[in-house]
């Protein structure tokens, strides 16, 4: 399937990494383990490293999961930053390098909000588009659809499991 493309004819993605404004800017991404095995089998280098959350909401509140993927030390398992910036390793000119398959699980599941129970709504907080204040047209200009974000949104909570159960 293709993405709905905006007014200007480009993908919202590649809009945004050209723009230098992404979600991932700033971002924490964490990875399962299933994810470093994903992205590992595409040949890539050095791309996890360890950090404490760098924003109140990366920190859990009610989903119980969340709290379990944290190290003593208050660290998590998370993608490295480009040198000298605070881009996403993966985060090149058209939007992420990684293909949909083999994008961290949280990466794919955006702009879902979600928990251990269910998909919740869309919340396009870290969303610099202009878009982010309509889930149906950000939805659609991402091609996503509520079914496979609950697929995902599954399968990252059997990988988080099976890591930290």
């Amino acid at each position: 399937m293709t993405a709905i493309t905006p007014a200007s004819g480009e993908h919202i993605c590649s809009r945004c990494a050209r723009q230098g404004t992404t979600c991932c800017q700033g971002s924490q991404v964490f990875l399962t383990l299933g994810d470093v095995d994903r992205i590992t089998a595409l040949g890539a280098g050095q791309f996890t490293t360890y950090a404490a959350p760098n924003q109140d909401y990366y920190i859990p509140d009610c989903d119980p999961w969340w709290g379990r993927i944290f190290h003593p030390d208050g660290t998590r398992r998370i993608i490295v930053k480009q040198e000298d910036s605070n881009f996403c390793l993966f985060l090149g000119e058209t939007g992420c390098r990684l293909g949909i398959e083999s994008r961290p699980l949280v990466c794919r599941l955006y702009p879902f909000e979600y928990d251990h129970n269910c998909i919740k709504g869309v919340t396009a907080h870290l969303c610099p588009s202009p878009e982010r204040d309509n889930p149906p047209l950000i939805l659609a200009l991402l091609n996503m659809n509520r079914d496979q974000a609950e697929n995902w949104r599954s399968q990252l909570y059997r990988e988080i499991q099976a890591e930290f159960s």
